[in-house]
């Protein structure tokens, strides 16, 4: 069963790199790829699917790179809740669904996928150029899409989910030393907001509570403060966006956002922590 927690040791033979919310920015993704040397690292903060053009593109360019190293977004968690569910039972919840309740829990996992732009994943392209209307009553958003629930999805959709199982909510990247001395500083990596002490990253087998689950995938900047120590180690995340074409930093946190919205501004915003 893979661990919540990922801790790795720092690196001491190349660079490491935290990049943000890709969100199917293929052609951006693979542009930060190439510059990357064999030693060096890249982590990512979740959200590689989804909102933008390529969400399967984007995934085949990390699936067998052993340099990256990815947390669960809350864009891979819906995909993961909607692959999960039992698409008899979703029929069967229809037929007894009452308009005026809200949506039993597989109805809710698709009408989450969909408000997530996760069209993609259907088989049939008509389905993928479909709109969805998340403003309308949820059983009409989602009634044009179920006539395709039984053409399949695209193919890559069995790797994708066994890939975003495996991926961790956190990773803590140890302190250390590099060939020449110098030190590697510990850092964190994260989709949404750190609600943990740094103590509690390295104990052995930590699992996470479903509220502290539930921070770091949807916690947004604007909530409130989850202070960390000044000498805490630096967080980096993502999923709340900016625009504004540098790293978001909020000091009471001790954590820097790496969203800078690539599926909108084509801007993919890369941090190297090294920095030697």
């Amino acid at each position: 069963m893979p661990s919540d927690i990922l801790v790795l040791p720092g690196n001491t033979q190349g660079m490491d790199y935290i990049i943000g919310d890709v969100h199917g920015s293929a052609n951006l993704l693979q542009t930060t790829l190439s510059k990357l040397a064999p030693h060096d690292r890249l982590f990512m903060v979740g959200d590689i699917i989804d909102r933008g053009p390529d969400s399967v593109a984007a995934f085949k360019l990390i699936q067998h790179d052993p340099r990256v190293v990815m947390v669960k977004g809350n864009h891979e968690e819906t995909l993961l809740k909607f692959t999960s569910i039992d698409l008899q039972v979703m029929f069967s919840e229809i037929r007894q669904y009452d308009l005026n309740t809200p949506l039993p829990t597989n109805l809710q996992a698709l009408w989450d996928l969909l408000a997530y732009d996760g069209s993609w994943i259907f088989k049939d392209p008509e389905a993928r150029e479909l709109p969805f209307n998340p403003h309308a009553h949820p059983l009409r958003a989602i009634a044009p899409y179920l006539s395709y629930l039984g053409k399949g999805f695209v193919h890559e959709l069995t790797e994708m989910v066994r890939y975003f199982s495996n991926c961790p909510y956190v990773v803590a990247v140890q302190e250390g030393c590099d060939a020449k001395g110098n030190r590697v500083v510990p850092f964190v990596v994260c989709h949404s907001r750190l609600p943990l002490l740094d103590a509690a990253l390295f104990q052995k087998q930590r699992s996470l509570t479903p509220a502290e689950k539930q921070v770091l995938l949807y916690s947004r900047s604007s909530d409130a403060v989850i202070p960390r120590s000044s000498n805490a180690m630096i967080c980096y995340a993502g999923h709340s966006p900016h625009y504004h074409g540098y790293a978001a930093v909020r000091p009471l946190e001790n954590t820097c956002n790496l969203d800078a919205g690539a599926f909108k501004n084509g801007v993919l915003m890369c941090v190297n922590h090294t920095c030697r």
